[in-house]
């Protein structure tokens, strides 16, 4: 059977070349940025003798045997020459045109299926699965409640903060921030900015997970922080991030497939604490997180990984 693979992402995502270059010479693939094709190599459907046939540009995707759906650019990225009355019409025209490639090819492996996703984005559910899994969770409060919030972080007197969104103001990041009770904060934002509220975990160190299929890559993270950060993530802007690969028990490997596994993905980034007792304590799964930067830092092959997979013929 003749295989063709089709990732839907930016055209400039990194995380390509480090997959496509492993794919076997007799795997053909075709890149699709959605949004960013409006007007250049535009998706049509065509229903003729009983079949649905998709063709982006001149391509006909008839084919397609697995689909790597990344990280396409948002609608709300672009940017349309319609005047400013007819934007909402043209934003709604073209998320309902561009959404059936989210749920087209049913009989392809998907990493990992659109719903899947979207689903396993859920903060709350993520922690009960963990919890279900047999993750020990941080005591955790999600809200947009300021009472809540305050009578949470003086409970436990220090708190981490996170932000739920996957999009910041231009310019910014919001990192992960430790709180103290006797801060003086404002917590008037949170009607409009629902934040999660958490018990600090001190780690002795904190590893990022990432799985694909059922391979898991293990590795240590850290970075020096700055102020009130608690996210690794910042080690990115002072450069100071650091990862090394690592091993982890084969139960704590097998609960991460399983907590995979649970959401219907193919693919997921973990991230766990591991504090001075010994303790595993679970922070979140990134459905679709990058994994580059863990490539890139420790040598594993997580793009090999995901080129096999990908090339690999869907279980029946």
């Amino acid at each position: 059977m003749s295989q063709h693979l089709l990732i839907i992402s930016t055209f400039d995502d990194i995380h390509i070349e480090f997959v496509v270059k492993h794919l076997p010479k007799s795997v053909p693939y075709t890149v699709i940025d959605p949004f960013q094709s409006v007007g250049r190599s535009d998706v049509s459907y065509r229903f003729d003798e009983r079949n649905l046939r998709v063709c982006y540009g001149d391509t006909q995707l008839d084919d397609i045997t697995s689909v790597w759906f990344r990280k396409p650019t948002q609608l709300d990225q672009i940017t349309f020459d319609v005047p400013d009355a007819y934007l909402p019409y043209t934003q709604s025209a073209l998320r309902r045109h561009l959404a059936p490639l989210y749920r087209h090819w049913r009989n392809a492996l998907w990493v990992s299926p659109y719903e899947s996703i979207v689903a396993a984005e859920s903060k709350p559910h993520q922690l009960e699965a963990a919890m279900c899994i047999g993750f020990t969770v941080p005591d955790t409060l999600i809200t947009g409640d300021k009472k809540r919030a305050k009578r949470f972080v003086k409970k436990y007197g220090v708190c981490v903060v996170k932000s739920q969104s996957a999009r910041f103001p231009a310019g910014k990041t919001m990192m992960t921030t430790v709180v103290f009770a006797d801060d003086v904060l404002s917590y008037e934002g949170l009607s409009v900015d629902p934040m999660i509220f958490q018990q600090l975990i001190e780690p002795a160190y904190e590893l990022r997970i990432t799985v694909v299929g059922n391979t898991v890559f293990a590795a240590k993270v850290s970075s020096a922080g700055a102020g009130p950060f608690r996210d690794w993530r910042y080690g990115h802007v002072d450069g100071s991030f650091h990862a090394e690969a690592t091993t982890i028990s084969k139960n704590l490997r097998e609960k991460c497939i399983r907590l995979t596994q649970k959401f219907g993905l193919n693919y997921s980034a973990i991230d766990l604490i591991v504090d001075k007792d010994g303790v595993v304590w679970f922070l979140e799964i990134n459905p679709n997180g990058q994994w580059a930067f863990i490539e890139e830092s420790t040598g594993q092959a997580i793009g090999k990984a995901m080129a096999e997979l990908l090339s690999s013929p869907k279980e029946s």
